[in-house]
């Protein structure tokens, strides 16, 4: 399954919970909240939480 939008890290653990394969993330990755980097690994540790 794969969604496509909305990926941040607040609701990445949702969307990991779903079963979603492959997750598209745009805005979540480049933000003023930090660097892609940053952003990716907020997400990536909140999916495995």
């Amino acid at each position: 399954m794969m969604i496509d939008g909305g990926i941040k890290y607040h609701n990445a653990k949702l969307v990991a919970d779903w079963g979603v394969d492959v997750a598209v993330v745009g805005s979540g990755l480049i933000n003023n909240k930090g660097t892609i980097s940053e952003n990716l690994e907020s997400i990536t540790s909140a999916m495995e939480t």
